[in-house]
């Protein structure tokens, strides 16, 4: 019993995780029939399931093209996290988009989930156009890597509340995106680093020191924020459906 009140905290501390899950189920009392996460999740499969009309082609119209990009097309930073390079490739991003989104979603608050995954595809697109400036580059790959790096903020900021195992999964799974990204020349490592490093920049910003706060409604900055990324990216989706659906 002692070594649970040392994990989790006594009721009342800074740091009673029971306190803080009543108010995550109090938040969730009436939980919509479809989460943000979700939403998110659809918008990027429907995005690239217009895909289906050539994928060489898709990539050319909305990918991240750097020398289009440097000719003025910086919509590209964004457009070109919601297509994908393959089926594979949108299934595993799918699921792990689904998966961190819905983390974040509960833990933090979703207008700081969708402001991250917005900051860090372009956060990630931004490192590949530099570092890797004759390469295409397609995926949400870079805002997945934020969604993690937000969440090692929170690990490292509040590691007490959080479920046993917690912060060595992040680990874990940081270090299966790095082998896999030494083992398959196609991915895009740098698109990662870039989402990865907005993602813990939007994390120190969004996530409160004090643990008690976490209980609290996001503040208004963080849900404005979060509401003109979702609607960005929506207009990004409806473009990039719209470029690629339409012929040359």
């Amino acid at each position: 019993m002692q070594r649970m009140e040392t994990q989790y905290g006594r009721p009342g501390d800074p740091y009673d995780l029971r306190s803080i899950e009543a108010s995550a189920k109090l938040r969730l009392a009436k939980p919509p029939l479809i989460s943000l996460s979700d939403i998110l999740t659809a918008i990027v499969v429907a995005t690239t399931l217009c895909q289906l009309t050539g994928l060489e082609a898709s990539v050319e119209k909305v990918g991240l093209v750097k020398t289009e990009v440097h000719h003025g097309e910086v919509w590209r930073l964004l457009t070109c996290g919601l297509i994908h390079g393959s089926v594979l490739h949108i299934l595993l991003n799918a699921m792990s988009l689904r998966n961190c989104a819905r983390g974040v979603e509960l833990m933090v608050g979703k207008w700081a989930m969708v402001f991250c995954f917005f900051v860090a595809v372009i956060g990630g697109s931004l490192f590949s156009l530099y570092f890797k400036p004759f390469t295409v580059s397609v995926g949400a790959s870079g805002g997945i890597l934020g969604l993690v790096g937000l969440l090692c903020v929170l690990v490292l900021r509040h590691r007490r509340i959080l479920p046993p195992g917690f912060g060595g999964n992040m680990v874990f799974n940081l270090a299966l995106v790095v082998a896999m990204g030494i083992l398959i020349p196609q991915i895009d490592n740098f698109a990662h680093l870039g989402g990865f490093v907005a993602g813990v920049a939007v994390g120190v910003a969004v996530i409160p020191g004090d643990a008690q706060r976490l209980q609290y409604p996001e503040a208004g900055w963080i849900v404005w924020s979060g509401r003109i990324s979702l609607g960005i990216i929506v207009l990004a989706s409806a473009f990039s459906m719209f470029k690629m659906l339409t012929p040359y």
